[in-house]
């Protein structure tokens, strides 16, 4: 092992290559790596707040982030039984104003994309696929990556990016399964032509009640072209496993009341994908 030896980090989601990416930027080496044949994101959207555009800008990434972003106007909650509008917070302007920066959303393989672009282009990273990390060992030199194919890896430091369910995480810090947080998330896409034009808002909707619970994000540049249903059924939790199950959740995105219930006869099983929302508990320096 050299003092030339790579950062490692295993997995290449988003957390991954963004790390992967202010290492190379900071004159690191780095690998990474994916244990799928190519790298890729699945899930629908996601938030982008203010402070991750001040990322953003130390990566000199937004640009590529801007166009394909988008940036609604407003945040609002709506009745999801009546479809009144209970709240709304205006963003656009007045959240650049506030925070010095806006705040938008996107579709997840977008942001991925980014990334993986950046990565591919830097002569620092190297990118590997079909690559499992499966343990690792280290010493006062560094660390050795061992995967699943019989080959080992020297490198000064390993990172675990390897998801909920890290391998990495568990043998540095034991603390077990993620905690089943006892609700289950139904995620789809829809483009635009799909959702009832009275139904279409370029903010970002929670139509809100005791449950179920869903949200209606715009999540593409171009026109807006593609929302992002996120439909949340609530369920009780017994020793850590969800007791709702698919069929019920299914029942009940298509026994719609009201209005709201239109988008929701389009998440057709095939089109949909169906998660039990769990989370981690923060890890840090302890005295």
């Amino acid at each position: 092992m050299t003092s030339s030896s790579p950062v490692l980090i295993s997995g290449g989601g988003i957390g991954g290559l963004a790390a992967a990416s202010l290492l190379a930027q900071d004159g690191h080496q780095v690998t990474v790596f994916e244990q799928a044949p190519e790298f890729g994101e699945i899930g629908a959207g996601i938030q982008l707040g203010p402070n991750i555009f001040k990322m953003f800008e130390y990566l000199d990434m937004t640009d590529a982030i801007t166009q394909v972003a988008f940036f609604p106007p407003g945040l609002g909650m709506n009745d999801i039984r009546t479809g009144e509008t209970v709240v709304r917070v205006p963003l656009g302007d007045a959240t650049h104003r506030v925070y010095g920066y806006p705040y938008g959303v996107i579709y997840r393989a977008d942001l991925h994309n980014v990334f993986l672009q950046r990565c591919q282009n830097h002569p620092n990273i190297t990118l590997r696929t079909n690559a499992k990390v499966e343990r690792f060992t280290q010493s006062e030199q560094g660390v050795q990556v061992h995967l699943a194919s019989g080959e080992v890896v020297d490198g000064t430091v390993l990172i675990g990016a390897d998801g909920m369910w890290s391998k990495i995480r568990e043998a540095v810090v034991g603390d077990g399964k993620p905690r089943v947080s006892g609700h289950i998330a139904y995620r789809a896409v829809l483009k635009k032509e799909e959702v009832l034009t009275e139904l279409w808002s370029d903010d970002v909707l929670l139509w809100g009640a005791k449950k179920p619970t869903w949200c209606i994000t715009p999540c593409d540049a171009a026109n807006s072209s593609i929302w992002w249903p996120c439909f949340t059924a609530a369920s009780m939790t017994r020793a850590g496993t969800p007791l709702a199950t698919r069929p019920s959740c299914k029942s009940a995105l298509h026994r719609p009341r009201r209005k709201s219930g239109h988008c929701l006869k389009k998440l057709k099983p095939g089109k949909c994908g169906c998660c039990a929302t769990a989370s981690r508990l923060k890890t840090g320096p302890t005295d």
